[in-house]
């Protein structure tokens, strides 16, 4: 959990701050009648047939001008309340925000752009209601053509574009002209992958010019690359303050436990939960009701223990002996052996491996292979081995594995069982013998050539 003092961390340290929330809430109320709501806004009755319910409540954070941070929860968690009070569009119900710069933000799909307009002349009101100089509109204006790339559709209404042709235009508008503050709220994650790299390479560009970046996704890649900081909202409270690395695995320790089975009897077989949730067990994404923050049987860490079973070791194995270190190609075995506590009726085991950035680079599991392990009775053991050519870039890499029981559907599962996150390490060197390549995957490539005479040559 987040020490108290988090929000005086940038202040100590004498950080110009670009954004500063001190016990930030809001409350959205539901009155029983017209009658107890004009009661109500006449300071009578506000106990009576007035239903408050609280999509934030006490969040300080103070973030430093120039940091990039993510805002990561479940749905609902108040992510994008958050960011709509530091942007102005939406008053506080307590509490207060500081902001020094000018905001440009990629809220809701499409706000503030009008239906019946053109591209073109949405792109003239935004960039006039961002307070840019008349005089220089158009040449912004052409810099958001040439920036969005939806060819004749700039002159077309907004109602005939598709979703991605909105973001399109969106974000060429809010970024024309540098902010000190950029806000994205899962905007990018509706256009296609070439304009999602352009969109990306541009942010960078502008947090290497010193601007603020606030940023909310489910893409765990994304935080990893863009961001130094990230904070967890859960239930509409702060929960973790921390790097990347920290949050995400806090997140996903919390999104696994909730699926997690409670302790019974010793003989108990694992029981289907009520709402099935859970992903294959070694990936990083999940899809959950909302987290119960404070279960027995996790860590902060990402870890996940059961009284059903336990992994006891994780192992690499390169030509039979146990390694850290091998070269790009080569074809390893990663052993992964479990103890079982009690009857599982349908046990399955995944592995996967992340760069040092912490972004998935592969991941799977027994039930997304379509292999059926026997099921496995209380007090026996298990080592369960995949074999696999390595075709990885030279760096270093973590592999992370889990246990589950019962495959549901293309990747979902019962109950997690057990999780070791980072349980063992690789390092992958250059092999001498390929030809000289860079990046992350080794295609290995072939190539050949044919020449062809000229007729009558």
């Amino acid at each position: 959990m987040i020490p108290a003092d988090a929000v005086q961390d940038a202040e100590s340290a004498q950080l110009p701050l670009a954004i500063r929330c001190s016990g930030l809430g809001k409350v959205y109320r539901r009155f029983q009648n017209r009658w107890v709501r004009l009661l109500y806004w006449l300071g009578f009755g506000e106990s009576k047939g007035v239903e408050e319910t609280w999509v934030l409540r006490g969040v300080s954070i103070a973030v430093p001008k120039g940091q990039s941070m993510a805002i990561i929860g479940v749905n609902g968690a108040g992510k994008s309340t958050l960011l709509k009070m530091i942007a102005g569009t939406c008053d506080p119900s307590e509490g207060r925000v500081e902001v020094a710069g000018r905001i440009a933000a990629l809220l809701e799909l499409g706000i503030g752009f009008h239906p019946e307009f053109t591209g073109r002349q949405n792109a003239i009101m935004a960039l006039q209601m961002l307070g840019h100089d008349p005089t220089g509109t158009p040449a912004l204006v052409e810099g958001v053509q040439e920036f969005a790339q939806i060819g004749t559709y700039f002159e077309q209404p907004l109602k005939t574009y598709s979703s991605g042709m909105q973001v399109r235009l969106a974000f060429a508008v809010a970024t024309q002209v540098r902010p000190d503050i950029l806000i994205i709220d899962e905007a990018l994650s509706v256009g296609d992958v070439f304009f999602q790299q352009k969109c990306f390479e541009r942010i960078r560009g502008f947090r290497a010019e010193g601007t603020t970046l606030l940023f909310v996704t489910h893409d765990f890649g994304s935080v990893y690359a863009l961001c130094e900081r990230a904070i967890l909202l859960g239930q509409g409270r702060l929960i973790r303050d921390g790097t990347p690395k920290e949050v995400i695995d806090e997140f996903q320790a919390i999104a696994l436990r909730s699926t997690s089975p409670q302790p019974t009897s010793s003989a108990m077989v694992a029981e289907a939960p009520e709402t099935v949730t859970q992903t294959v067990p070694d990936t990083g994404e999940v899809n959950t009701p909302e987290p119960r923050p404070q279960a027995p049987d996790d860590d902060s860490g990402g870890n996940v223990h059961s009284h059903l079973a336990s992994i006891e070791s994780v192992r690499l194995l390169w030509e039979g002996v146990e390694a850290e270190v091998v070269p790009s190609g080569a074809f390893i075995e990663l052993e992964i052996e479990a103890s079982f506590h009690g009857l599982v009726d349908e046990p399955h085991v995944g592995f996967q491996i992340r760069d040092r950035f912490g972004s998935p680079v592969f991941m799977t599991n027994t039930h997304c292979m379509r292999r059926t392990m026997p099921a496995a009775s209380a007090g026996s053991r298990r080592v369960t081995r995949f074999g696999f050519a390595l075709p990885l870039g030279p760096g270093e890499y973590s592999i992370t594995v889990g246990l589950a029981n019962r495959g549901l559907g293309e990747a979902s599962f019962e109950a997690m069982l057990s999780r070791r996150q980072n349980a063992a390490k690789l390092k992958v060197a250059r092999n001498l013998e390929d030809p000289i390549w860079s990046g992350l995957v080794n295609l290995s490539p072939s190539v050949s050539w044919n020449d062809r005479r000229e007729a009558g040559a």
